[in-house]
């Protein structure tokens, strides 16, 4: 992954599925995003590659999923020194030993997909985990100092109870994670509001209020352009509220969640589901027990 160059002092490595993010100071180099642990020999030969030999100093992970998190304990091992971040449930979770073996299998499931290592050539074969302990623990209004540079901490719940996002106030660039939806090659957007629709909601409605000028997400290059992202979020909002419309529709008629899992599936077949189709059914699973249940998703 060749490291771009999105705005002074923020860069980007695109790869299939995964996006990471590197913002340097005049002090220190904060990675947002982790990935999944195989990746880690990659990430840092390629930030080091484009950043003149620089290596992350803080390591944020935007919430707790596997794709995102579950690197954690193999950056504590490459990188001992570097500060690592999270948000107080995502830190909890992965200090536990119980809760680790669903990212062993999620992280393997993944580098077993076809041409991986063709793409990611410096991967390793087997995913690593641990429990690990979090040096910072990040919270609403937290700032991260790296030297002429701030990264101020918004929480944004919804995609999980976890989700924290960071705004780059010099860029005016906000790294949200999954907290908003995956946005697909037909202009729609699949909502990822996995455990809490309306806390989901209202953490686009706080991102809408940054007014950011770059957003930046976990799985798709920067959008950028004030007036364009805007419009992505007030459309965000609009799609998850016709989403959900949709499930409870299908929920009246049907009365069965695999019934309306299915149907949900087919809807995005031909965007992208067959080829993510763990993720989607995964989500399409926490949305509809929202609604038939009455309660939160998973996360």
């Amino acid at each position: 992954m060749k490291i771009r160059k999105l705005a002074e002092n923020v860069y980007y490595l695109a790869g299939p599925f995964f996006v990471f993010y590197v913002v340097t100071g005049t002090e220190k180099v904060a990675l947002i995003e982790l990935g999944i642990s195989q990746l880690v020999p990659q990430i840092l030969h390629d930030i080091k590659e484009g950043l003149a030999g620089r290596a992350p100093d803080i390591l944020i992970a935007p919430h707790g999923h596997f794709d995102h998190a579950g690197s954690s304990a193999r950056w504590r091992k490459e990188l001992p020194a570097a500060i690592l971040c999270a948000s107080a449930p995502a830190a909890k979770m992965l200090s536990d030993e119980k809760n680790l073996a669903p990212y062993i299998r999620s992280m393997k499931s993944f580098s077993d997909t076809p041409f991986f290592n063709q793409v990611f050539p410096m991967a390793e074969t087997e995913p690593f985990i641990a429990p690990v302990y979090f040096d910072r623990i990040l919270k609403e209004g937290d700032k991260i100092e790296l030297g002429g540079e701030t990264l101020e901490v918004f929480e944004t719940p919804g995609h999980s109870a976890c989700s924290i996002s960071l705004f780059h106030v010099n860029s005016r660039s906000l790294f949200c994670s999954d907290a908003c939806g995956m946005p697909l090659t037909s202009g729609r957007i699949w909502p990822s509001a996995f455990f809490d629709k309306n806390l989901y909601l209202n953490s686009i409605s706080k991102m809408a209020g940054i007014a950011p000028k770059h957003i930046c997400t976990g799985h798709n290059p920067p959008m950028s352009g004030e007036e364009r992202n805007q419009r992505y979020l007030a459309k965000n909002i609009e799609a998850t509220d016709n989403f959900f419309a949709r499930i409870e529709a299908l929920w009246s008629e049907h009365g069965d969640k695999e019934a309306v899992q299915k149907a949900l599936f087919a809807d995005y077949k031909n965007e992208g589901a067959q080829l993510l189709a763990f993720v989607f059914k995964y989500g399409n699973k926490e949305m509809v027990r929202q609604v038939a249940d009455g309660v939160q998703g998973r996360g």
